[in-house]
């Protein structure tokens, strides 16, 4: 048991917090694919304004956002979570996927009738995490760190 204890509680929480990156990246991917299967992630100006309601971070747009803005988030959101993946500028990485996912994920609950809750563990999971230092360790950053000759965080 004493092995469990020192891959978890490293002094610092280093390790847990790279794992805990690397499952919130692959969990976010998976939202993104899930929702580009649903059929009511349409682009806007295919779907009739009457049925829009904008909630959260859609009352930003008047009127559902162009298709430019949610193709752009969609795009962020897949880089970041990459990123988020490789720990590469890892911060970062994970308050613009934070913020695309969050945005892409709106757009495609707003056509619904009701707003699934099973997409908000991950949204909830990504945003504490935040202030997570995720990329210490198992990390791309950890290897830019060394080749700039710089001190491991």
């Amino acid at each position: 048991m004493r092995w469990w204890t020192r891959y978890w509680s490293v002094p610092g929480g280093r390790i847990a917090a790279a794992v805990v990156r690397v499952a919130l990246a692959i969990s976010v991917l998976v939202l993104l694919d899930r929702l580009r299967e649903m059929p009511a992630i349409d682009h806007p100006a295919q779907m009739s304004a009457r049925v829009y309601h904008p909630v959260g971070i859609l009352l930003m747009f008047r009127s559902p956002p162009p298709v430019v803005v949610i193709e752009l988030a969609r795009l962020l959101a897949y880089a970041g979570a990459v990123a988020v993946l490789l720990g590469l500028f890892a911060r970062v990485a994970t308050a613009v996927t934070a913020l695309a996912t969050l945005l892409v994920t709106a757009q495609a609950m707003r056509y619904q009738p009701s707003w699934s809750h099973d997409l908000n563990v991950v949204l909830l999971a990504l945003i504490a995490f935040l202030g997570a230092r995720g990329g210490d360790t198992l990390a791309l950053d950890v290897v830019i760190r060394r080749w700039r000759g710089r001190p491991p965080p």
